[in-house]
């Protein structure tokens, strides 16, 4: 049932009670989510015609961020929702970890949807773009993530039923629209600098296989078991140019604060560390000594899905490594900027490819570290290649860091336009004029 805002104030407190924190004026109406939703989805199976070419909106092509994908229907295994334009999807599946998609294709083809999806289609008083926006508020959300039944989070579902049942506000379709551009603004700017990221991303690896095949300096070149590389470099073992490789320290991780931090595999992102995050363990000043991490230590993962995987030590507190890293730390004639870069180069996964194995999920231990080979310029040159590829570092930074501000601004103003307390009204008034 539709709540409109001509019957009491009584009435309206009530229903605010149950949409929670709204402060829009009373020209809104309360209503839920299977009032909004028109969509009553066909189910089809796709194996039924095997030639045509669908367009399919699956759970893993949203988490890819891609787009859907264009297959055919033989190559689709089990039965779908047959979608239209502008209808939202909203993930069911393990609600925690957001999933929502506005479908708005040019595409002739046929569209087909997942059936983890649940598919909202709106009324004739409601923008799909407000919907689609609705959907990633707090009013949504929270119920959605409370409407849940199975026995671990990855299998956990929303109830279809309980989720329509959501009460959301929605406002005039002037103010609905308006609300839309606001914050569609936010995610095509979010948009931009994730591209730019890529880019970025993209001149940084063609920079890599540039300066560690042909150098900084234009001299001609040589071929090496690892590959060509400046006539003036060397091709050398770590172990010559670094200290022994050191395997972490094994122990438990707790979470109150000691004076000792305790780095795991876990800890290491994107070859970044958050100290923050990283819990403590107790150790004795000895162990301190052995398995400190300081700044210019290279960690390298030696077990598991991120075997080889790398990090440079920029800045740390008082903190030891894990036993399932190893760390590396460079002479006087290797600089430990240089190196780390190199082990994000072809040439090295090569090696590590090649060489790891065990008994310990295809690992890596210290003779393997140690037997290396790693492509060695003249110090001068190592700092100058370092140069050129920490400052694409630091714009992929600089830019990760925008979106990391855009993703805050965006859940700050869906917040306050949801709520009604970042009124639109002057925009429409504007528009109308």
């Amino acid at each position: 049932m539709t709540m409109k805002p001509d019957e009491g104030s009584n009435h309206q407190t009530s229903i605010n009670k149950k949409v929670g924190r709204l402060d829009a004026s009373n020209h809104w109406r309360i209503t839920q989510l299977g009032v909004i939703n028109k969509c009553r989805p066909k189910i089809i199976n796709p194996l039924d015609f095997p030639d045509e070419i669908f367009e399919y909106y699956s759970i893993p092509a949203f988490q890819e961020q891609r787009g859907a994908k264009s297959v055919r229907g033989r190559e689709v295994l089990s039965n779908k929702f047959l979608i239209s334009n502008h209808t939202v999807l909203f993930g069911k599946l393990n609600p925690r970890i957001l999933k929502v998609w506005l479908v708005d294709s040019t595409s002739k083809n046929r569209r087909i949807a997942s059936t983890e999806f649940i598919p909202i289609r709106a009324d004739d008083d409601t923008e799909s773009e407000f919907i689609y926006y609705l959907c990633h508020s707090d009013f949504v959300v929270s119920e959605a993530r409370r409407l849940v039944s199975g026995s671990t989070p990855s299998r956990q579902r929303v109830d279809p039923k309980s989720f329509s049942q959501i009460y959301v506000p929605t406002p005039p379709r002037s103010e609905q629209q308006a609300i839309a551009r606001i914050l569609k603004s936010v995610q095509e700017a979010k948009a931009a600098r994730q591209r730019e990221v890529e880019l970025e991303r993209e001149r940084k690896a063609a920079l890599m296989q540039h300066l560690f095949t042909h150098g900084n300096r234009g001299d001609s070149t040589k071929q090496t078991h690892i590959g060509k590389m400046p006539v003036t470099w060397q091709a050398a073992r770590l172990s010559e140019f670094s200290e022994r490789p050191v395997y972490g320290f094994t122990t438990s991780a707790l979470i109150g604060p000691t004076e000792t931090k305790f780095l795991r595999i876990t800890d290491i992102q994107h070859e970044k560390v958050s100290w923050d995050v990283v819990p403590y363990c107790a150790c004795d000043d000895e162990i301190r000594q052995k398995y400190a991490v300081k700044p210019g230590d290279i960690l390298i993962a030696r077990i598991g899905a991120t075997t080889g995987k790398t990090c440079l030590v920029k800045d740390a507190p008082a903190a030891i490594f894990a036993s399932y890293l190893m760390r590396i730390r460079t002479g006087l004639d290797l600089l430990p900027t240089f190196l780390s870069f190199y082990f994000q180069t072809n040439s090295y996964w090569m090696q590590i490819d090649q060489r790891k194995g065990g008994r310990l999920k295809e690992g890596i231990n210290i003779p393997i570290l140690e037997n290396l080979i790693i492509p060695l310029p003249p110090l001068v040159e190592q700092q100058e290649i370092s140069d050129i590829l920490q400052a694409c570092d630091a714009k992929i930074s600089a830019l990760e860091n925008e979106i990391k501000l855009l993703n805050e601004l965006f859940a700050a103003i869906l917040e306050e336009l949801m709520t009604g307390k970042l009124s639109v009204k002057s925009l429409t008034e504007l528009a109308e004029a």
